[in-house]
């Protein structure tokens, strides 16, 4: 679902491409907060929309850029959609996660 030999090209360097993955996961767990607050914080809509897009964008993982698109298009906050993101952000963790201990 990920093309890393794109994205090690893309970013110059597999150490470059290592350094941002290191930066989702170890911001993952408040960004998984930010979703869980979400659900009720109707007025996160436009920041959980941003954040995500920058992070799907940064590694070119499109289900995740589809789920945030809904989120942007929807007028109001959708708890389905939040829900969708933060799967489809989860399993954005497993692949990094399973890139990074094939790679060390």
């Amino acid at each position: 679902m990920i093309d890393w030999q794109k994205l090690i090209l893309l970013f110059g360097h597999q150490q470059k491409l290592c350094f941002w993955l290191d930066e989702i996961i170890q911001h993952s767990d408040e960004e998984l907060a930010l979703l869980d607050r979400a659900r009720s914080q109707s007025e996160l809509k436009t920041q959980v929309s941003a954040i995500f897009s920058g992070i799907a964008s940064l590694v070119s993982f499109k289900p995740l850029e589809i789920a945030c698109q809904k989120l942007a298009n929807a007028e109001v906050m959708d708890a389905v959609i939040v829900d969708e993101i933060t799967n489809q952000y989860q399993q954005l963790l497993a692949l990094i996660k399973q890139y990074q201990h094939d790679n060390q």
